[in-house]
């Protein structure tokens, strides 16, 4: 497996608005992401330890019972598994996100026949 790698010579992974490019293990998965201002993820929970860095741009994330906090350039949001969250794109995002275990269910394809050979 591929150990080092540049982001431009990556391939785009497109859903509707949002890009992104992906590298998965096992055990963790990065994502980097561009979403467009406006998109709006809808309330939902996974099994998966989620972090994401903002880099650009702003959200709004509402966590399990909280209100919705608005995070800007550089915020960290943590999100243990299990707990409910959805997300207001502000602005246009650029975002990395890391999920452990991977969200295969976002990206089937890349799931590996053969978890052993990851």
């Amino acid at each position: 497996m591929t150990q080092i790698h540049n982001l431009n010579q990556m391939p785009p992974r497109l859903r509707p608005n949002f890009e992104s490019k992906v590298i998965a293990s096992d055990g963790l998965m990065c994502i980097w992401v561009t979403v467009a201002a406006g998109t709006h993820t809808v309330a939902h929970q996974h099994p998966n330890e989620q972090v994401t860095w903002l880099r650009s741009g702003r959200m709004r994330y509402r966590i399990g019972d909280g209100e919705p906090v608005e995070c800007g350039p550089d915020s960290v949001v943590h999100i243990p598994g299990g707990i409910e969250h959805e997300v207001w794109y502000v602005e246009t995002c650029h975002y990395v996100e890391m999920f452990a275990p991977p969200r295969w269910d976002l990206y089937p394809s890349l799931k590996p026949a053969h978890p052993e050979a990851v």
